[in-house]
């Protein structure tokens, strides 16, 4: 089961709840239900609503308790040290069978072949290590990326703030309002477009190479769903690249 943000109850005076994480997934602890259960963040109202609610930023206790739950806003892959991959591919069943067979052949006074077999099975794991290291730091390195934003957001009496505050993306939480720049921006993150138009390419999600036209979201009474087929005409995609904006009103 999944959770929505407004389920969790957090006092936020408090500050407590009990987390773990679990293959990359994030748990938290429901004292009112009592069981542990996967947090997830969806918006589940009308649109209308989400406009009104979504257009004035979050407050100070708002965004720690995002950052708390949520972390970061980036692709964080974790790259193991050398000794794990090392003990990784060693627990491998064909090396623990050319193990058994050295032993064996030392045993039956094959020392040359046994010799040569465990140069080259040592030359042969240490450049599968590398490799594999080499490959992970690589990855980690290109799925990181950042890039500044002006955000929205209300100040410690709740207030809201005309001028923005310009920040990393990466400290960008859910329910946060951010401006599109003038001369585009490769999207940090997916995103509801609640005001203006834009024009985006997608082409690294649908392999089409002509841009698209983004417009904000309907004030209308229908529900939030992100399943019907128009909602992907104001739904930003995290890694599309925005080209250019235009203002409403």
């Amino acid at each position: 089961m999944q959770v929505t943000i407004n389920d969790l109850n957090i006092n936020y005076e408090e500050k407590k709840a009990i987390m773990f994480e679990y293959k990359l997934f994030d748990y938290i602890y429901m004292t009112q239900k009592e069981y542990f259960t996967c947090i997830d963040y969806k918006i589940k109202d009308k649109q209308v609503n989400i406009i009104e609610e979504y257009s004035s930023g979050l407050n100070p206790n708002e965004i720690e308790l995002m950052k708390s739950l949520f972390g970061i806003c980036n692709i964080d892959i974790r790259v193991n040290s050398i000794g794990k991959i090392l003990l990784d591919e060693l627990t491998d069943p064909f090396y623990l069978f050319q193990l058994y067979s050295v032993i064996l052949w030392y045993c039956t006074n094959y020392y040359y072949y046994a010799s040569v077999i465990v140069v080259l099975t040592v030359l042969s794991l240490v450049l599968s290590v590398h490799g594999t290291y080499k490959n992970l730091k690589q990855l980690q390195k290109i799925s990181r990326y950042s890039c500044q934003v002006k955000v929205y957001r209300k100040n410690e009496n709740n207030e809201y703030m005309e001028d923005p505050i310009e920040m990393s993306s990466e400290n960008l939480v859910p329910g946060d309002l951010f401006e599109i720049p003038e001369d585009g921006l490769a999207m940090p993150c997916d995103a509801i477009l609640i005001d203006g138009s834009v024009i985006i390419n997608e082409s690294m999600l649908t392999g089409e190479s002509t841009p698209v036209i983004k417009v904000r979201m309907p004030g209308t009474m229908n529900m939030f769903n992100t399943k019907e087929p128009d909602s992907d005409k104001y739904i930003l995609f995290g890694g599309t690249k925005v080209v250019q904006k235009k203002e409403i009103g």
